[in-house]
């Protein structure tokens, strides 16, 4: 009778211990561990990319260790699906421990918009983050949502003309154009082509091959000489360039090199008056 009573017990740990977690859970002997979020930061931020980094913590309760697998996510911008997908993972929790789960979802800010001009025209845009993560045999769920801000381009001024000699049949300027990046990364504009209006007349327009890298949270200066035969000008520029601070309109294109897209333009309209330094 004893052998008997031995062998179902024997028989009983076999099958717990083949099952597992599963079976404990049938049992109601283990908890369901708990999933909170703990914030979001963007990690190899660009003009044109971001890496946001969404951190969950896991938190097991059990005397037992349990181990993530994988996790689902699916990532909705404005309301409209975006991208989705299973990234696996391992994460093992202690038991009556707690972890830290991160998911980084790359993508392209110019993805999120149908046209160029939203991309420059807006701030920032609402996000809604949901999924699952899997942990041993749960599935826990998971949602929040928040904003990303949405990088600006680089703002581009005529900061000041300088003339080295103004006589009544023509002139020597130096057009200082000012390119400031507001951002807390560096910008490399590729190319850049302009068109400068000073008191409604077109003075200038070429095109920069190479622009210098601007750093993070500064600026950056582009010098563009000009010899002016005022035969070739209403004697209207002339009084124009008499006055200390005339009306100036500026405007033309960036050249960006933008990951897995190429060269894009993205333009610049600038109006204002000049202060002229003689």
């Amino acid at each position: 009778m004893k052998k008997r009573i031995a062998s179902i017990i024997l028989c009983l740990f076999t099958v717990s211990c083949i099952s597992g977690c599963e079976t404990l859970q049938q049992m109601e002997l283990i908890d369901s561990p708990k999933v909170s979020f703990e914030g979001m930061s963007l990690s190899g931020i660009s003009l044109f990319e971001a890496t946001p980094i969404f951190r969950f913590k896991v938190k097991n309760s059990n005397p037992l260790g349990i181990s993530v697998s994988k996790i689902s996510y699916d990532l909705k911008i404005n309301n409209k699906k975006f991208v989705n997908g299973v990234t696996d993972k391992y994460l093992r929790i202690d038991a009556a421990s707690s972890n830290v789960l991160e998911l980084p979802v790359t993508f392209n800010y110019l993805d999120l918009f149908e046209t160029m001009m939203d991309f420059i025209k807006t701030d920032s845009v609402a996000y809604d983050l949901t999924g699952s993560i899997a942990a041993g045999p749960f599935a826990l769920p998971y949602q929040t949502d928040g904003k990303f801000n949405i990088p600006n381009l680089p703002k581009v001024s005529l900061n000041q003309v300088e003339i080295s000699k103004l006589s009544l049949t023509g002139a020597s300027l130096v057009f200082n154009l000012q390119i400031d990046n507001a951002n807390q990364f560096d910008v490399n504009i590729k190319a850049f082509d302009y068109g400068i209006k000073l008191g409604g007349s077109q003075l200038a327009s070429g095109i920069k091959n190479s622009v210098s890298r601007i750093g993070k949270k500064s600026k950056s200066q582009i010098s563009i000489p000009l010899n002016i035969d005022f035969a070739s000008f209403s004697q209207a520029l002339y009084r124009v360039l008499r006055n200390s601070s005339p009306d100036y309109e500026l405007s033309g294109n960036m050249t960006f090199d933008i990951p897995k897209l190429g060269d894009r333009k993205f333009p610049f309209h600038k109006v204002g008056r000049v202060p002229l330094v003689r």
